[in-house]
């Protein structure tokens, strides 16, 4: 008798909990002006009585904004708005604990926000301006990020919120976006962004940008943070805190089915030559493979050697391999680590977009390589120019110019220079990642320049000029070049 008392006490207390937790918004922050109150009994009150009964009469929409008073002196604009994917019932809770937890926190005051984080609620007095920053919080959870490469860490953050950015603003009338991005194969963020849904064409990202800038002044390489502006908020956390909106090919249309942005990180390195070769160029032949007699175009890296446990750099008397994939510093010195294999990469994924060996790209007294072929391409803007001729009405020219930027990025004359391949994988993987320019790549050594030649200083003309790079190409945008 007592183990079933006991029964059902247990489930008596575990649904008044499912209730409780139903029941309770978590209450985020709160802003109050503090510049100008209203007096009570004024005509200002009186409208701002009328605009929190219309709250209530409306809780049932997840978003509802309108003005009491308007051309008046005493106008009230308000608004509140669910994020878009909460359930009606938890929309309802939220927006009817705001509207009684602002004037209880913010008494009299002619301007006040709040956010929960399930809904956000204001009302003032005039009207705010979709690029201000003010009203404004900003905070982070104050754990610091551990694990992973600090810059890569902020690339990976940074470029996935000014997606989610772009995403919100072309998710139609909800004007709400969630993803996440797999930095490490330990560590994934993922990040939130909503807009009030009152803004004008293109106010929304630019709210949402404004909000990201302000980010690195409170929370860089730290494991979450917010902004909470007036008419958008952002947040981003290394644990889900969001519930994935339904799919389209479900029935009915659900609150706040929105945007869904899902980036996944690829760890293992020659698959990521695979999928450039895939995303890029999937039409092409195999019969392109191999010259008219059966010798392979792509040769493998040959620098396969035996070296110790946790060794990551060496150097070796003994050139071994293929010169076409060599990096100069393992060429002519006999210096190797995992920048030597980021070159070879580099002049893989050059290859497979061109159709043409770096030993031989083009015979001409110009262009006598590959990378000074796609390099001057390059600083000429004209980076298509070096795409293989059977792909020109099968590709995507963000795709290739992104993937010929790696390239670039990967074959570098300074290995230092070079990203390391976890921030390869990461260009990769999130096209919003701002890419660095890349520099005049290395000297090519090939058929042209002996190695051992180029040690006694007898090498020919191969080496490209340091020409610096135009300005126009430092201020190309990827997603909108178009060839000449």
């Amino acid at each position: 008798m007592g183990t079933l008392k006991q029964w059902v006490t247990l489930v008596a207390l575990f649904w008044f909990l499912m209730n409780l937790t139903e029941a309770s918004p978590t209450y985020t922050a709160t802003y109050c002006s503090n510049n100008t109150t209203y007096t009570p009994n004024s005509t200002f009150e009186t409208n701002l009585n009328i605009l929190f009964y219309y709250f209530s009469t409306n809780i049932s929409n997840p978003y509802f904004v309108t003005i009491v008073g308007f051309g008046t002196t005493n106008a009230v604009n308000g608004l509140f708005l669910c994020r878009g994917d909460v359930s009606a019932t938890v929309c309802e809770q939220c927006v009817t604990a705001a509207a009684k937890e602002i004037r209880r926190r913010c008494p009299n005051q002619t301007e006040a926000v709040i956010w929960y984080d399930e809904c956000t609620l204001r009302y003032t007095n005039r009207y705010f301006a979709i690029n201000s920053v003010v009203p404004r919080l900003n905070f982070n959870d104050g754990g610091n990020i551990s694990g992973v490469e600090l810059g890569l860490f902020n690339e990976s953050v940074f470029g996935l919120l000014t997606g989610l950015a772009t995403e919100a603003e072309n998710s139609g009338s909800v004007k709400f976006a969630v993803g996440e991005v797999k930095v490490t194969r330990s560590v994934t963020v993922y990040a939130l962004e909503q807009c009030t849904r009152d803004l004008p064409e293109g106010g929304c990202e630019t709210c949402l940008r404004g909000a990201i800038a302000t980010l690195p002044s409170c929370c860089t390489a730290k494991q979450g943070a917010r902004a909470l502006l007036a008419s958008c908020n952002l947040r981003y956390e290394i644990f889900p805190f969001y519930t994935l909106p339904p799919s389209s090919s479900s029935g009915g249309k659900k609150l706040g089915s929105g945007t869904v942005v899902v980036v996944v990180v690829v760890p293992v390195v020659f698959l990521i030559a695979l999928i450039v070769g895939c995303r890029c160029f999937r039409r092409r032949s195999m019969k392109r493979r191999r010259n008219d007699n059966m010798n392979p175009k792509i040769s493998d890296f040959g620098l396969a050697r035996m070296i110790d446990i946790n060794q990551n750099k060496g150097n070796t008397n003994r050139v071994v391999g293929t010169y076409g994939y060599m990096s100069p510093e393992y060429a002519m010195h006999g210096q190797y680590s995992e920048k030597s294999d980021v070159f070879s990469f580099g002049v893989i994924v050059l290859e497979i977009i061109s159709a043409k060996r770096n030993s031989r790209a083009l015979v001409t007294p110009d262009f006598d390589d590959l990378l000074t072929y796609a390099w001057r391409n390059w600083k000429d803007e004209k980076p298509l120019e070096i795409l293989d001729p059977d792909l020109k009405e099968s590709f995507s020219h963000s795709e290739v110019i992104n993937c010929i930027h790696i390239g670039l990025l990967c074959v570098q004359q300074n290995p230092d220079d070079r990203p390391t391949m976890e921030r390869v994988v990461s260009y990769l993987s999130n096209i919003s990642v701002e890419l660095p320019l890349p520099r005049e790549p290395a000297l090519f050594v090939g058929i042209g320049n002996d190695p051992k030649k180029i040690l006694k200083g007898e090498s020919s003309d191969q080496q490209t000029k340091s020409n610096s790079i135009q300005s126009s190409i430092n201020d190309m945008t990827i997603s909108n070049y178009f060839p000449r």
